[in-house]
């Protein structure tokens, strides 16, 4: 049924193949094209009084039969929210000889910036025309085995491996320009860094510390570090609202720490036993789900309620 005020669009299909115009003969059609029903003064759409295949609300999101939500073409929907995937495609790789060891890489608008871990440079690409083009790299000799890198408005942060150091470029001209790194000494073999604010949080492997850095000058100044006892070697942070997300490949465990008042605060972890074998090395927070990858494994686990509950894995063993 249609509220009043909606208009009808002429493409609603009955089963014979007959035009309906009237809210009286939504119930008979089979297919509706949303984009031709005027609900600029409706107050709903009601898809319970309706037996149509589907109701296409553009050219990928489609209302099936049962009322489940699809998003996207590709794959067979099995719940009420279908979110639909595309295999990827192959697009070009870059032709240069820039890159050695490439172990990160951020992207910022038209360009990546790539951490060449074996040349101590920070490579960056024009990726506008989807395969990449070499453009330039930082010309200091500060980084030593970059190992990460992440971007936050006009600055790229480079976990400096080699060094224990959180050094920091402008990329406002593209080209990677020195600004300023850390001066202190707590760091030892820092793996990854994720930026919240005026922040940095700085995984450092062998003392199983998250590390907080002040870069509201440019320049990473050290603030603290977390002082509980339930990391041991943690190799990646990811960071959702005022959560900092830590994984710690030795115990198998994803920790999770209250950042609000810039002092990491540890709030919980899993209970599960599910990752094994090495525990997780990645991880990345999308919504309420973690994504954790690990020895072959990709591990989601819900954490809406801030202690993260284990979701499932992959069954394949496409992943090595």
């Amino acid at each position: 049924s249609t509220p009043s005020g909606t208009a009808i669009g002429s493409s609603i299909l009955t089963p014979s193949g007959t035009t309906v115009t009237s809210s009286s003969s939504l119930a008979a059609a089979t297919s509706i094209q949303a984009p031709l029903l005027d609900t600029a003064t409706a107050a709903a759409l009601n898809l319970g009084t309706t037996n149509a295949t589907n109701i296409n609300l553009n050219q990928n999101t489609t209302i099936l039969q049962g009322k489940t939500l699809q998003v996207g073409t590709i794959g067979t929907p099995t719940g009420q929210l279908y979110v639909a995937g595309q295999v990827p495609t192959y697009v070009g790789e870059n032709s240069d000889g820039n890159l050695s060891g490439p172990a990160s890489v951020a992207t910022s608008g038209h360009y990546a910036y790539v951490a060449s871990f074996s040349t101590n440079k920070l490579v960056v690409y024009n990726i506008s025309s989807g395969t990449p083009v070499y453009v330039g790299k930082n010309s200091d000799s500060n980084l030593h085995s970059p190992e990460y890198v992440t971007i936050a408005g006009r600055y790229a942060y480079v976990i400096s491996y080699g060094n224990n150091k959180l050094v920091t470029y402008d990329i406002s001209s593209v080209i990677p320009v020195y600004v300023g790194q850390n001066s202190d000494s707590n760091l030892s073999l820092p793996f990854s860094v994720a930026v919240s604010g005026h922040y940095a949080y700085v995984v450092s492997f062998n003392d199983a510390k998250l590390d907080v850095y002040d870069i509201s000058s440019g320049t990473p100044v050290y603030v603290g570090k977390n002082s509980d006892s339930n990391l041991s070697g943690p190799e990646n942070v990811s960071i959702s609202g005022h959560y900092a997300y830590v994984t710690s490949g030795n115990t198998n465990k994803l920790v999770v720490y209250d950042i609000s008042s810039g002092t990491p605060v540890y709030v919980s972890q899993n209970s599960d036993a599910n990752m094994t074998s090495g525990g997780p090395y990645w991880g990345y927070v999308v919504g309420p789900y973690a994504y954790l990858a690990g020895y072959g494994k990709l591990f989601i686990y819900d954490i809406s309620s801030g202690t993260p509950v284990y979701v499932s894995q992959n069954s394949d063993s496409n992943l090595s």
